[in-house]
Protein backbone atom coordinates (compact mmCIF):
# COMPACT_ATOMS: atom_id res chain seq x y z
CA UNK A 1 0.00 0.00 0.00
CA UNK A 2 1.00 3.35 -0.07
CA UNK A 3 -1.35 6.14 1.62
CA UNK A 4 -0.66 10.16 1.17
CA UNK A 5 -2.22 11.79 4.17
CA UNK A 6 -2.74 15.55 4.53
CA UNK A 7 -4.07 17.34 7.54
CA UNK A 8 -2.06 15.91 10.29
CA UNK A 9 0.21 17.97 12.61
CA UNK A 10 3.85 18.99 11.88
CA UNK A 11 5.76 17.63 14.38
CA UNK A 12 3.98 14.83 15.43
CA UNK A 13 4.44 11.09 15.29
CA UNK A 14 2.07 8.63 13.63
CA UNK A 15 1.52 5.10 12.58
CA UNK A 16 -0.55 3.39 10.19
CA UNK A 17 -2.30 0.01 10.72
CA UNK A 18 -3.71 -2.55 8.39
CA UNK A 19 -7.14 -4.15 9.70
CA UNK A 20 -7.74 -7.09 7.89
CA UNK A 21 -11.46 -8.31 8.42
CA UNK A 22 -10.98 -12.17 7.00
CA UNK A 23 -14.83 -12.68 7.44
CA UNK A 24 -16.47 -9.29 6.93
CA UNK A 25 -19.89 -11.21 7.00
CA UNK A 26 -19.56 -11.79 10.91
CA UNK A 27 -18.91 -8.22 11.34
CA UNK A 28 -22.42 -6.03 13.19
CA UNK A 29 -23.05 -4.12 10.11
CA UNK A 30 -19.94 -2.64 8.92
CA UNK A 31 -17.13 -3.75 9.93
CA UNK A 32 -15.36 -1.27 12.32
CA UNK A 33 -13.09 -0.99 15.69
CA UNK A 34 -15.84 -2.65 17.90
CA UNK A 35 -15.83 -5.70 15.73
CA UNK A 36 -12.08 -6.36 16.09
CA UNK A 37 -12.82 -5.77 20.04
CA UNK A 38 -15.11 -8.46 20.11
CA UNK A 39 -13.37 -10.43 17.72
CA UNK A 40 -16.01 -10.76 14.53
CA UNK A 41 -14.92 -10.65 11.68
CA UNK A 42 -11.86 -13.04 12.47
CA UNK A 43 -9.92 -9.84 12.46
CA UNK A 44 -6.23 -9.38 12.21
CA UNK A 45 -4.20 -5.90 12.91
CA UNK A 46 -0.57 -5.44 11.43
CA UNK A 47 1.90 -2.25 11.59
CA UNK A 48 2.40 -1.07 8.19
CA UNK A 49 4.80 2.15 8.79
CA UNK A 50 5.42 5.29 10.81
CA UNK A 51 7.14 8.70 10.78
CA UNK A 52 7.21 11.77 12.72
CA UNK A 53 5.60 14.62 10.14
CA UNK A 54 7.13 17.70 8.98
CA UNK A 55 5.84 20.74 9.23
CA UNK A 56 3.20 20.99 6.16
CA UNK A 57 1.54 18.46 7.61
CA UNK A 58 1.46 15.58 4.92
CA UNK A 59 3.19 12.56 4.90
CA UNK A 60 3.75 9.14 2.19
CA UNK A 61 3.50 6.27 4.10
CA UNK A 62 3.85 2.80 2.31
CA UNK A 63 3.85 -1.11 3.64
CA UNK A 64 2.91 -4.48 2.57
CA UNK A 65 0.67 -7.25 4.00
CA UNK A 66 1.43 -10.56 2.59
CA UNK A 67 -1.58 -13.12 2.15
CA UNK A 68 -1.16 -16.16 4.94
CA UNK A 69 0.85 -14.14 6.91
CA UNK A 70 1.48 -15.79 10.84
CA UNK A 71 -0.90 -15.36 13.21
CA UNK A 72 -0.98 -13.57 16.61
CA UNK A 73 -3.24 -13.87 19.14
CA UNK A 74 -6.68 -13.13 19.10
CA UNK A 75 -7.73 -9.87 18.74
CA UNK A 76 -10.04 -9.83 21.35
CA UNK A 77 -7.24 -9.37 23.49
CA UNK A 78 -7.23 -5.36 22.07
CA UNK A 79 -4.05 -4.57 19.94
CA UNK A 80 -2.96 -2.57 22.58
CA UNK A 81 0.91 -4.48 21.78
CA UNK A 82 0.42 -4.33 18.68
CA UNK A 83 -0.02 -7.14 15.87
CA UNK A 84 -3.33 -9.53 16.68
CA UNK A 85 -5.36 -11.46 14.92
CA UNK A 86 -4.66 -14.62 11.75
CA UNK A 87 -2.99 -12.37 9.46
CA UNK A 88 -4.67 -11.74 5.77
CA UNK A 89 -5.79 -14.43 5.07
CA UNK A 90 -7.30 -13.88 1.51
CA UNK A 91 -6.78 -10.50 0.05
CA UNK A 92 -10.20 -11.83 -2.37
CA UNK A 93 -12.37 -11.61 0.06
CA UNK A 94 -11.37 -9.97 3.13
CA UNK A 95 -11.85 -6.18 4.01
CA UNK A 96 -8.81 -4.31 4.88
CA UNK A 97 -8.90 -0.79 6.68
CA UNK A 98 -5.64 1.53 6.90
CA UNK A 99 -6.18 3.25 10.11
CA UNK A 100 -3.56 6.47 10.31
CA UNK A 101 -2.56 6.60 14.26
CA UNK A 102 -1.46 9.57 16.04
CA UNK A 103 1.23 9.42 19.10
CA UNK A 104 1.18 13.23 19.63
CA UNK A 105 4.33 15.09 19.90
CA UNK A 106 7.20 13.10 19.18
CA UNK A 107 9.37 13.14 22.33
CA UNK A 108 13.13 12.23 21.49
CA UNK A 109 13.74 9.92 24.17
CA UNK A 110 11.02 7.46 22.86
CA UNK A 111 10.49 8.21 19.35
CA UNK A 112 11.41 5.20 17.45
CA UNK A 113 8.68 3.36 19.44
CA UNK A 114 6.27 6.40 18.69
CA UNK A 115 6.52 5.25 15.09
CA UNK A 116 6.62 1.59 15.43
CA UNK A 117 4.31 0.81 18.02
CA UNK A 118 0.30 0.19 18.79
CA UNK A 119 0.90 2.89 21.74
CA UNK A 120 4.25 4.06 21.39
CA UNK A 121 4.76 7.54 23.58
CA UNK A 122 1.40 7.10 25.40
CA UNK A 123 1.00 8.11 27.79
CA UNK A 124 2.19 11.23 28.30
CA UNK A 125 0.44 11.71 25.20
CA UNK A 126 -3.07 10.69 23.97
CA UNK A 127 -3.58 8.06 20.87
CA UNK A 128 -5.95 8.30 18.66
CA UNK A 129 -6.96 7.16 15.25
CA UNK A 130 -7.38 10.04 13.09
CA UNK A 131 -7.81 9.05 9.48
CA UNK A 132 -8.94 5.80 7.67
CA UNK A 133 -9.49 4.23 4.41
CA UNK A 134 -11.40 0.90 3.74
CA UNK A 135 -11.21 -1.23 0.82
CA UNK A 136 -13.95 -3.98 0.49
CA UNK A 137 -13.47 -6.21 -2.60
CA UNK A 138 -17.40 -6.26 -2.93
CA UNK A 139 -17.35 -2.54 -4.33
Amino acid sequence: MTLHAEGLTGGNAYTVWFVAFNEPSACVGPCDVSDVLANRGLPAVRFAAGHVIGADGRANFGGRLATGETGGPPCAAGPALGSCGPGLLDSRTAIVHLVVRSHGAAIPEVVNEQISSFNGGCPPNACANVQFAVFDPAS
